[in-house]
């Protein structure tokens, strides 16, 4: 019923919430939320002006909204911009506190990036999970048997692959979802971190040479030479085009790939993110939900989030959101709704909140550190590497000068 509706939100009389979240890749995801938005707008009397926006303009907007000092009442964002505007944003612990009660608490990953010095300034909303996306008969005609569950594997299997001149394709480019999540996994994989556990820049390290050097042999042995260049629907085209034979990706390929019904659907498959020396931390992409002191609806913006987060919403939005969207709440995970349950091409993504970490891993939060991701300060000293621009040492020095920089200007 709701999927289809287009039920209209009279403003007449009461005033309106207007809410910034961000926008997902599968259609149907997008139109039932708005549905369920206006569903809970006509309830509650409550008119809602809903923008669903990419993450560059949801980081737009809440720049602008703390340089004015006005703007949506609800805005959603990404690694750690919550926690740099904290002094922006109201305090919601209540309402974190009992959202959480009542779905089992939340995933540790996601608490770090909105709680600020014991204040809840931000909710934890969803996260995208990642796995390995390959083709199973690609695999097979290279003669690998067994699938990568390691690093090194995955060198040993992409190596085979372009040789076939079907190679593997991960994002060294300038994609704001897929680079930073490829490039930190791999990075802290390799036991390479950014800051030590006191915040200390620590970029400067053994782990992190050896990082740089293993993405440079990576690249010039595995990848596709456009994984230099790949934005975020890059990888997914090469894929879904037959130039690739495995990337890492959330579920949207395989939806993609059922949606047109494409010949090879059979063959499309995922297996977990693979291990480094370090084990396999993630960095998984929290979406989090904050709440501007200017709003002049607080209470009404306070009942909205813990609506986006109830069953009421999940539980219709689940089957739909293809595993593309994944709450922040622990008692989901074993719902029959989750996709992952019921799904064997999606079992892969279950449990992957428990590796999930945050650009300041494994260090403490800090707001220096959340201009990281859209910066491309990390990808960027991979990428230089794998160009030839610069010597992994020369390549390092800069990324460690470009870090401090960023901690002076913040």
């Amino acid at each position: 019923m709701l999927s289809g509706s287009r039920l209209r939100v009279y403003a007449q009389g009461h005033s309106s919430l207007v809410a910034h979240l961000r926008s997902i890749t599968i259609p149907t995801t997008t139109e039932l939320l708005t549905s369920l938005v206006n569903f809970w707008g006509n309830k509650h009397n409550t008119p809602v002006k809903l923008s669903q926006l990419s993450r560059q303009q949801l980081t737009q907007s809440m720049v602008s909204a703390a340089k004015a000092g006005k703007g949506p009442d609800i805005i959603e964002s990404t690694y750690l911009l919550a926690y740099a505007h904290a002094d922006m944003l109201v305090d919601i612990s209540d309402v974190c506190a009992q959202v959480g009660h009542a779905n089992g608490g939340w995933y540790d990953f996601a608490r770090e990036q909105c709680v600020v010095e014991g204040v809840w300034r931000a909710m934890p909303h969803f996260f995208a999970p990642i796995a390995m996306v390959y083709r199973k008969d690609f695999f097979t005609q290279a003669g690998i048997d067994v699938l990568p569950k390691t690093w090194e594997d995955m060198l040993t299997a992409g190596t085979k692959l372009k040789a076939m001149g079907k190679p593997m394709g991960f994002t060294f480019g300038h994609a704001l979802g897929d680079g930073p999540s490829f490039v930190f996994s791999l990075f802290w994989a390799f036991g390479g971190s950014v800051t030590d556990a006191d915040g200390k820049i620590n970029l400067d390290s053994a782990e992190t040479k050896r990082a740089v050097q293993f993405g440079q042999q990576l690249y010039h042995d595995a990848l596709s030479d456009t994984s230099l260049t790949y934005d975020d629907p890059d990888n997914n085209t090469e894929f879904l085009t037959e130039h690739i034979s495995c990337t890492m990706n959330p579920t949207s390929i395989l939806w993609q790939a059922q949606n047109d019904k494409v010949a090879f659907l059979e063959q499309i498959d995922h297996f977990p993110m693979p291990a480094g020396p370090a084990g396999t931390p993630l960095l998984l992409e929290a979406h989090t939900l904050g709440i501007p002191k200017f709003s002049k609806n607080i209470e009404k913006a306070k009942e909205f989030i813990s609506y986006l987060n109830s069953p009421d919403v999940w539980t219709p939005l689940l089957p739909t959101a293809f595993a593309f969207e994944a709450p922040l709440l622990k008692s989901y995970d074993d719902r029959p709704e989750m996709p992952w349950n019921s799904n064997p091409k999606l079992t892969v993504f279950k449990g992957q909140a428990k590796l999930g970490q945050a650009l300041h891993y494994p260090g403490k939060p800090s707001a220096k550190l959340s201009p990281l991701a859209t910066n491309f300060i990390m990808t960027d000293m991979f990428a230089r590497v794998c160009s030839g621009k610069a010597t992994v040492d020369a390549s390092i020095t800069q990324a460690v000068q470009a870090v401090q920089e960023m901690y002076q200007a913040s």
